[in-house]
């Protein structure tokens, strides 16, 4: 992680992911905050990301099962998801002038 990206979060929250925005190449100020972490059978957790170019809702639903079939019922497998997005509009050749 690098020093424009800054998480705000409970002491154990885990970031489900970091940089979101692969197509913006130069260095950007971003932040993510916690929205939501459930711990117990399954961990549920929502992270929200502030980029130059867009907003984010990331999803996790995730089982510390071993089991591939249990694993195989969540969504994504348990990997974190992109529940919603919205772009500022602005092409990246007039963002950068």
């Amino acid at each position: 992680m690098d020093g424009n990206h800054t998480i705000y979060h409970d002491k154990e929250f885990d970031p489900i992911v970091i940089d979101k925005e692969p197509w913006v190449i130069d260095e950007y100020e971003r932040n993510s905050y916690c929205l939501y972490q459930k711990k117990g059978e399954r961990i549920q957790t929502l992270q929200l990301i502030v980029g130059r170019s867009t907003v984010q809702i990331w999803h996790q639903v995730c089982d510390d099962s071993k089991s591939k079939d249990e694993l195989s019922k969540l969504p994504n497998k348990g990997g974190p998801f992109l529940e919603y997005i919205w772009a500022n509009g602005i092409p990246i050749n007039q963002e950068r002038e």
